[in-house]
């Protein structure tokens, strides 16, 4: 059987204070799946903040993406649109506060190495905000870890290389309180039930009276699997 014809999703995308943001994005995943394997579809406002793109029938999870900034990409989640057929469906999206949360987390360069991240190579270290006490994904952030050859370095030392950690930053979120979850690429097998588990860590953010940042940290392969093996 051929499969049906697409759908067309199109909108406005607008700030807190109801301008429209040129350029922007969204992103549209297939709900049933996951957001790092699923379907993704991309689409990008034009100067006006007017987006429209073509989509497959069925349900989507939409996620609002801001103006994206070379490979960093913060996601914010609008809800789920249905598409249909032949069919023109209307979804905008006005961010409902101005609330930023914005953070940095580094690792050292031996943790790097030991996680494949070598010259040439990058690491995607997912940042999933969920809000506290109900675990509802509100929004997603992604940080690349990589190695790159230092602004002097050495052309007699074939392995010189520096840490280049980005940062995240997600605009919209309503006031309240926030459990980050940091996940990176890979599992350990939990020696309780012998079921390979996603390494991961938990922190918090208040941004209940005003916008955060989280200082910046170092985080350890260590602390990665010590935490995953006591949840």
């Amino acid at each position: 059987m051929e499969p049906l014809p697409n759908g067309t999703v199109h909108g406005l995308l607008a700030d807190y204070n109801g301008d429209s943001i040129p350029k922007a994005g969204m992103l549209f995943v297939r709900s049933d799946a996951d957001l790092g394997n699923g379907t993704k579809v991309h689409a990008r406002a034009d100067e006006t903040g007017y987006y429209e793109t073509t989509i497959p029938p069925g349900d989507w999870n939409a996620y609002f993406a801001g103006t994206l900034s070379g490979e960093q990409t913060n996601l914010l989640l609008v809800g789920t649109v249905k598409i249909v057929s032949g069919a023109w469906t209307r979804l905008d999206y006005f961010l409902k506060s101005d609330r930023l949360l914005t953070g940095r987390f580094t690792a050292s360069p031996a943790d790097l190495q030991q996680l494949g991240v070598l010259k040439g190579n990058a690491l995607e270290l997912e940042i999933e905000i969920r809000k506290r006490g109900n675990d509802r994904l509100v929004a997603h952030s992604t940080i690349i870890w990589a190695n790159v050859p230092a602004r002097d370095w050495d052309p007699t030392k074939q392995d010189a290389l520096v840490v280049n950690p980005d940062a995240f930053q997600i605009a919209g979120l309503q006031p309240d309180e926030y459990d980050l979850r940091i996940v990176l690429p890979g599992e350990v097998d939990d020696p309780r039930t012998g079921k390979p588990k996603r390494l991961a860590l938990t922190r918090t953010a208040d941004l209940t009276l005003a916008s955060a940042e989280l200082p910046t940290e170092e985080l350890r392969l260590s602390q990665f699997i010590t935490a995953t093996l006591a949840q």
